[in-house]
């Protein structure tokens, strides 16, 4: 009876994996992603909620920076526990980097849990871990081309809490490499309302939000990781000419306007240029984050 119960409790498991419907916002920082999946206001068909903020909540927002703030530990450490991770939380709490990082980093712990740990929660972690335990490889996206250990993060919670319906926020596309039947939403701000994203963002008291200009891995920098110039209309009708574009970014705040647009693909001669995706950028579909029919139509 006792192992009847067990196979019962894993069959249902593997199910609401199965069942999950996984999202990628993909695209730059200060893309307005939080605010199209959250906000009251946003236009978008269903509104979710950051998976902190509910537990029992069916459509949730998992972001990386949610897991450089401590006071979310608590809301991991009872998705833990009710998945029955009872011992393996009780050391977990006791550790002083990511719970996913123990087997790495925490060896002596990770020992310890698997002595005094139950036979069936040693099976119930062994296929969590094999599924969305921590590897450097799968933390590493193909737009940064960085390891971001936080995204074995987003991948413990889409796999611990009981949603159906998940959207991931990151400025990379690394969680794919633990779910391969995610749908990928590129999420574009035109070049202009980027800026002023940017801008509105300099002076943050929030850090998660606080962009640098002067910080080639944040802001347009980032930006371009993802978009480039292009001669024809592609993802909005806006033509910005190399006066105008050099404006807007010397009023964000960025001295080094021609060296920018040379990175952006901006021609020296181009009589104006519009913003596309770049060729290495793979994705589902599009979305113009500042157009309400275009995000209307994210397929959620």
């Amino acid at each position: 009876m006792k192992y009847l119960k067990m196979y019962e409790k894993f069959r249902l498991i593997k199910e609401s994996i199965s069942g999950k419907k996984l999202i990628l916002f993909s695209g730059p920082s200060a893309s307005g992603k939080t605010y199209l999946a959250t906000d009251p206001k946003s236009v978008l068909s269903k509104k979710f909620k950051h998976w902190y903020e509910d537990l029992n909540a069916n459509e949730i927002l998992i972001g990386t920076d949610t897991f450089m703030d401590s006071k979310n530990a608590p809301a991991l450490y009872t998705l833990m526990e009710n998945y029955g991770l009872k011992k393996y939380t009780e050391i977990a709490k006791g550790f002083s980097d990511s719970p996913w990082l123990i087997e790495v980093f925490g060896k002596d712990l990770y020992k310890k849990f698997i002595s005094e740990a139950s036979e069936e929660e040693l099976k119930i972690w062994n296929e969590m871990n094999s599924q969305v335990g921590y590897n450097k490889t799968k933390c590493t996206g193909s737009i940064k081309n960085q390891e971001d250990g936080r995204v074995c993060g987003m991948a413990w919670v889409a796999y611990l809490h009981t949603a159906k319906t998940v959207i991931f926020d990151d400025v990379d596309t690394a969680i794919k490499n633990y779910f391969s039947n995610l749908y990928d939403i590129l999420c574009f701000t035109p070049f202009e309302e980027y800026l002023s994203n940017i801008k509105s963002r300099i002076n943050s008291p929030n850090p998660g939000e606080k962009i640098d200009v002067g910080d080639t891995g944040s802001g347009i920098y980032q930006y371009m990781k993802w978009f480039k110039a292009v001669e024809n209309a592609e993802l909005d009708k806006k033509l910005y000419t190399i006066d105008s574009a050099k404006k807007l970014l010397e009023e964000t705040g960025y001295k080094k306007s021609d060296e920018i647009l040379k990175l952006l693909g901006v021609n020296s001669n181009s009589n104006g240029f519009y913003i596309g995706k770049k060729e290495n950028v793979k994705c589902n579909q599009v979305i113009n984050t500042r157009d309400e029919s275009s995000v209307k139509s994210a397929k959620i």
